[in-house]
Formats: C-alpha cells, sequence, structure tokens
C-alpha cells in the first residue's frame, strides 16, 4: 500500500509539474529592446528623455503592464490601442503577446499617447515585423485607425534627444513644420502611418467612392430620410433670409443662390447626403447672420432647446431594445453628435456666467449657438438614419451592450488627442478636422498627397471588415468630399477631413465590435514573470518528467507483486 501511495503522489506531482512546464512555455520571452521615450514638463518647459525596456512575451491574449513610474490611464490605453492597431495592421502575433515596459523614470509620473509609436515600434522590432530596426525613440500618437497623429511640444523633445545624443528619432508627418524648425535636433525621419513601419507594406487600392460596395436598397431608404432634410432646411434658411434686415440680407444673397445653385444640381445627380449636407450648411450660414441679430435670452433658449433635442434622441437609442450590428456606425455618430451640442453648450454656458454682461458680444456668441442648434436638429435626422440600419437585419445585441461599447471606444480616442486637448470631447471630429488643417498648414502640396492618399489606403483596409450596410456612412462622407471639390474646388485639406472621419468611423465600428466580444468573454489578470520564477516553473517540469519515470517504475514493481500474491 505504501509503494501504491507514494506511486500516486509522485504521478500528482508530475500533472502539477506539466501544468506549471506548460505555463512557463506560453509565457515565455520572445525578447527585448531598449527604447527612448521623449517627454514634455508642463512647469519647466523642457523636453526630456525616459529610458525604457520593452520586452515581450508569449501569450494567448493581448496585455501590457507598465512597471517604474506612476502613469495616467491615458498611456496604458494607448499602449493597448497600439497593440491592438499593430496586430491588425503589421502581423497578427502582436494579437498573442503580453508587453511589460519597465520604465527608468524614478518618480517620473507620465501621461499622454505620445510614446504609443515608440511602443509600437519596440514591439514590432522584437518580432521582426518592422523595417525600421535601428531607431529607438520616436514621439507620436498611433491612432485606431492606422494613422500617426501628432503631438505637441516637437520641438523641445527633439532637443532633449540631441542632449543625449540619439541619432534618429521617429516624428509623425503632420508635425513636419514644428519638426522642421526645431534646432539642434537628431535626424527626423518622419512617418504617416503605421504601414511606413510594418516590414511588409500594405499595398491597397485607394478607396472611393465609386469602389465601395454598399447596400444600394438601404441607401434608398435613407435618401427619403435626406430628401425630406433639403427641403425642411432650405425653407427654414429661406424664412429666416426673410426676416434679416435689408443690408444683411442683401450680403447674403449671392451666398444664398450659390447654394441653391449646388444644391440643385446634387439632387439632380442623387447625391442626396451632398444636397443635404449643403442645405444644412446653407441653414447654418443664414441663421448664424440672423442669430447677431437677437439678444442673449433667445441664445440661451436655443441651446437649451438643442440639449433637450439630444437627450430626447439618446433615450430613444437607450430605449431600443436590441441594435443591429450594422447600426453601430451610424451609433458612433449620434453619440459623437450628441457630444458635440453637450461641448458647445457648456462652451456657451461657461462663457456667459463667467464673463459680465455688459462683456458679451451677441455676434461673437451666434456662431457657437448656431452650431449647436444645428448639430442638435442634425440628431434628429442621425436618428432616423439609424432606425433604418437597425432594420437591416444582422445579428443583434443588447442596446445596452452596444452603447456602453460605444462610449468607451470614444472616450478611448478621446484620451488619444495630443494637440487641441480643450477639444477631446469633441473626439473624431476633433482628429479629423486637424489632420486637414496641419496638412493645410505645412503649405507642401506633395506632403498634402501623401497623408490624403495614405488615408485613403488605410480606409481600403478598414473597409474589408464592414458590411455593406456599415459601408454607407463612409460612402456618404467620401462622396462628399468629392462632391465639394468637384463643385466648390474646396482644397485638399477638406478632402483629408473627410476621408479621415469616414476612416475613424470604419475603424470605430471595428474596434466596438472587438469591445462587445470582450465584454462577453472570460477576464484573466496577468503579472510580470521574473527570472525566479522561470527557474521554478522550468524546474519542475524536470522533476515532472523524472516524476513520471520513477512512478512507471513503481507501477511495474508494484504490478509483480500483486501478480505474485495472487499466484
Amino acid at each position: 500500500m505504501a509503494h501504491e501511495r507514494l506511486a500516486a503522489a509522485l504521478i500528482l506531482l508530475a500533472i502539477v509539474s506539466s501544468v506549471l512546464a506548460l505555463y512557463a512555455d506560453a509565457s515565455r520571452e520572445i525578447g527585448c529592446v531598449n527604447a527612448y521615450f521623449l517627454a514634455y514638463n508642463n512647469e519647466t518647459k523642457t523636453g526630456s528623455v525616459v529610458p525604457a525596456r520593452i520586452c515581450v512575451f508569449s501569450s494567448s491574449r493581448p496585455s501590457v503592464a507598465i512597471v517604474g513610474v506612476r502613469y495616467n490611464p491615458s498611456v496604458l490605453d494607448s499602449f493597448l490601442v497600439a497593440l491592438h492597431t499593430i496586430s491588425r495592421f503589421c502581423t497578427p502575433r502582436a494579437n498573442h503577446v503580453r508587453v511589460v515596459v519597465y520604465f527608468n523614470g524614478g518618480n517620473l509620473y507620465v501621461e499622454g499617447a505620445s510614446g504609443s509609436l515608440l511602443f509600437a515600434l519596440s514591439v514590432l522590432k522584437i518580432l521582426n515585423a518592422t523595417r525600421i530596426m535601428n531607431v529607438s525613440s520616436a514621439t507620436g500618437v498611433l491612432s485606431i485607425d492606422g494613422f500617426i497623429d501628432p503631438v505637441g511640444a516637437v520641438r523641445e523633445k527633439l532637443a532633449a534627444a540631441y542632449r543625449r545624443h540619439i541619432a534618429t528619432v521617429l516624428v509623425p508627418l503632420l508635425n513636419y513644420v514644428m519638426a522642421r524648425n526645431a534646432s539642434p535636433k537628431p535626424k527626423v525621419v518622419y512617418v504617416d502611418t503605421i504601414l511606413d513601419v510594418c516590414k511588409k507594406r500594405y499595398r491597397a487600392p485607394l478607396a472611393s467612392p465609386a469602389t465601395m460596395n454598399v447596400n444600394r436598397t438601404i441607401v434608398s431608404k435613407m435618401y427619403s430620410v435626406l430628401r425630406d432634410d433639403v427641403y425642411r432646411f432650405t425653407r427654414l434658411a429661406n424664412s429666416t433670409l426673410a426676416k434679416l434686415p435689408p443690408k444683411a440680407r442683401a450680403s447674403l444673397t449671392k451666398t444664398f443662390e450659390t447654394y441653391l445653385r449646388i444644391i440643385r444640381r446634387l439632387v439632380k445627380e442623387n447625391h442626396i447626403y451632398s444636397a443635404a449636407s449643403q442645405s444644412f450648411g446653407l441653414y447654418i450660414t443664414v441663421a448664424n447672420a440672423s442669430l447677431s441679430y437677437t439678444n442673449l435670452t433667445y441664445l440661451s433658449r436655443l441651446v437649451d432647446e438643442a440639449v433637450n433635442i439630444v437627450n430626447n434622441v439618446y433615450e430613444k437609442l437607450e430605449r431600443s431594445k436590441s441594435i443591429s450590428v450594422n447600426a453601430i456606425p451610424f451609433v458612433l455618430v449620434l453619440l459623437n453628435r450628441i457630444k458635440d451640442t453637450v461641448f458647445y453648450a457648456n462652451v456657451f454656458r461657461n462663457i456667459t456666467v463667467t464673463l459680465p454682461p455688459k462683456a458679451i458680444r451677441v455676434s461673437r456668441l451666434a456662431s457657437i449657438v448656431s452650431y449647436t442648434y444645428g448639430r442638435g436638429l442634425t440628431s434628429q435626422t442621425w436618428f432616423k438614419l439609424f432606425t433604418i440600419a437597425n432594420s437591416s437585419g444582422g445579428p443583434y445585441l443588447p442596446s445596452r451592450i452596444v452603447l456602453r461599447a460605444s462610449w468607451k471606444v470614444l472616450n478611448l480616442v478621446s484620451g488619444m488627442i495630443e494637440l487641441g486637448r480643450a477639444y477631446s470631447p469633441l473626439s473624431l471630429d476633433t482628429i479629423a478636422s486637424t489632420r486637414g488643417y496641419l496638412a493645410a498648414l505645412s503649405g507642401n502640396s506633395s506632403l498634402e498627397r501623401k497623408v490624403f492618399n495614405d488615408i485613403r489606403e488605410l480606409l481600403t483596409i478598414n473597409l474589408e471588415n464592414l458590411t455593406p450596410v456599415q459601408r454607407i456612412i463612409p460612402y456618404f462622407y467620401t462622396l462628399y468630399s468629392n462632391d465639394l471639390r468637384k463643385l466648390r474646388n474646396v482644397s485638399i485639406d477638406t478632402q483629408i477631413m473627410f476621408y479621415s472621419l469616414s476612416d475613424l468611423i470604419a475603424s470605430a465600428t471595428i474596434n466596438t465590435e472587438e469591445a462587445i466580444r470582450a465584454v462577453s468573454a472570460p477576464q484573466r489578470t496577468w503579472s510580470p514573470p521574473n527570472s525566479l520564477v522561470y527557474g521554478a516553473i522550468y524546474a519542475s517540469s524536470i522533476i515532472s518528467a523524472g516524476a513520471m519515470i520513477v512512478a512507471l517504475l513503481l507501477l511495474k514493481v508494484i504490478e509483480k507483486r500483486l501478480r505474485a500474491a495472487s499466484a
């Protein structure tokens, strides 16, 4: 009996040791690299270099840990976004790693998303999935759509890199003007998208409305709603214009006629979303002029009405029992419009509360109010479009889960904004408009063209993951962008803005779906392994092998004795 108990104990030890050995194999270190993050101190107005060692371990699920510094949640979020983004665009292996960032920063407190480009580069170097192997420093925000967004304090960061004798730094292309004027500085390599960093360049055909496969039946249903908007906003603009003083009305007559001519042409070409957008633009233009002749009480009433409209829309959205995956892009746009309306309503209220009444000029507030009220009105239209998309079929999910995931993604995007943080609540629109503005600010037509084409390439890749109904919003936005280029001869920065917005919506849709799947998946925590843990685990694997051999020998001895006893 003693031999049997000993054999059983050895087998149990072997099993436990084997499980631990499997854990060791699942968490084995793939590699480590040194990285030099660039930071900026708001108090001293100087840049600095923060050394770090980044290590990658194999894993069944992606995760990130930060060691050695105190940090704002936006830092960890930006690293997780970067890890997810490179897994989609560069290598699927990045979706099966655990990354530990060991900072050598002492009591340093870090915040912001500007380290996410260097984080992505470092992980790709370890996985041998980048063409840029000899660079260990960078600054830039890797966005959810694969674009590398600009950062602040570039001159100070580059000066700090120069002082530390760092040879080369990766910098976002949209920081071109700021980096070009920096002195002293190391060698600067400009990158525009994560595709510039990946080992294998994904050469996708450039997205355009003509190449987008959208559900034409659903588009036709949406056009019937948008036609009503064309007539509604045109009538509102006409009636508002008629109430203006003669001089103000005369100054707007030519603009009014230009708008009407373009709207009629767009309707004739059946570009109804573009026509509705121009009708809305016409109304906002006239309303802005009209509000300059009102008073503060009237402006406040309009702002309150706008907030009431979006609150009502959101309540309807919440009351939806279930939401189709096809409708997720429309949910994102709706939530973004609601955020816009509330943001500008708060801007208006802050101005009117903090400034003395005599200092408040109604004419300066008119544009804020007209935009706030206009966003509120269009949220009603977008809810109707959402309703049509939601009836298109496809898998349905509880509305609370979809809304929670959508808010999570939008808030995550807001946390990624480095330039213009005061406007970060506007998220998608802020990022898109910033890209267009900085591209135009460069004064370099070839740079603008590169940004535009790179965004179109990213959009093509992101659209591959969407259904024909989900592609409708990017289709509307890009078609409108092309119409503006053709009919109004707008500059390329406007096209960059609309294509960026399309790309961000497409990518946010993908991320929202993945966030929804993560809600139902079991959550597991993980701590960075160390050498002692590895030693113990690998020792246990050796013990397990020996224990199994001894156990088998003992079993043979027991078997022989049992046979002898029975004989």
